[in-house]
């Protein structure tokens, strides 16, 4: 296996306005955008530090993996299990779901870990990927992309999950292998149930490719020109950074206030 990686520090990133982990949102609300940049970014919450502390180990110890030619020694996995041993379990389920798909590729595959893959550069659509593979899997030019999912809320679901279709088009746009199709597994090991897959067919990827983009042609033309942006209330406002001064959300509790006096009071 040969690794071109590129890591860094987590919680420095920056995000794109159209990022995948969004992406739900500003398709289905694209006035969320330009809203959005209104607002002061929110500060960090405990789950989404702990999530951070979660993903450098994962990223430490599969760079560590690779370094020594796909082992890892029991003094390197103990001295990272000391004092973080609930946290240090969990992650190794998604190091060994990890190391489980390399395996099922026909010939060594090329493994990435921490890779940034861009959607489109112009609209400064990006994102980072935990690990991805690419190589041959039952004679078919295949890229393999395994996310760390640390919470403990509900199962992420994949049909039609635009972040994970975000993912795979990118990856798909920046390989350089041709790749005819590109499975997504998604590792959350405080659930049960912890590990769930798709595979984007190349149809699928083109049908993506065009939502995913004129959707973020929608978003970021509201965020900069429209003077009536679409807002769209759903599952998905509970993420949004902009929910407090939201028109949409402050209409329907409006509307429920006022139903519950009405005017023959």
């Amino acid at each position: 296996m040969s690794d071109e990686s590129t890591t860094g520090n987590h919680a420095a990133r920056k995000h794109a306005l159209c990022s995948a982990s969004s992406a739900e949102r500003w398709l289905e609300c694209p006035g969320s955008v330009g809203l959005s940049m209104t607002v002061p970014e929110p500060p960090s919450s405990s789950y989404a530090i702990e999530g951070t502390e979660a993903h450098e180990l994962s990223e430490k110890i599969l760079f560590q993996w690779v370094k020594d030619n796909y082992t890892l020694s029991d003094e390197f996995l103990q001295e990272l299990r000391n004092g973080k041993e609930e946290m240090f379990d969990y992650v190794m389920q998604y190091v060994h779901a990890c190391v489980e798909e390399s395996m099922a590729f026909d010939n060594t595959p090329t493994i990435r870990i921490e890779q940034r893959l861009t959607f489109n550069e112009d609209m400064k659509m990006f994102g980072t990927a935990d690990f991805i593979a690419t190589g041959m899997m039952d004679g078919v030019s295949t890229g393999v992309i395994v996310d760390l999912k640390y919470g403990k809320g509900k199962k992420v679901k994949t049909e039609g999950n635009p972040q994970l279709a975000y993912y795979a088009v990118a990856f798909r746009s920046c390989s350089k292998k041709q790749l005819e199709q590109v499975r997504v597994r998604i590792v959350q090991p405080r659930i049960s149930d912890a590990s769930t897959s798709i595979t984007f067919s190349k149809d699928d990827l083109d049908a993506w490719g065009l939502k995913l983009t004129l959707g973020a042609e929608q978003a970021l033309w509201m965020a900069g020109k429209a003077k009536t942006p679409v807002y769209k209330e759903g599952g998905w406002c509970w993420f949004c950074p902009a929910k407090q001064v939201c028109p949409e959300i402050a209409r329907r509790l409006s509307e429920n206030l006022a139903s519950q006096f009405p005017d023959d009071l």
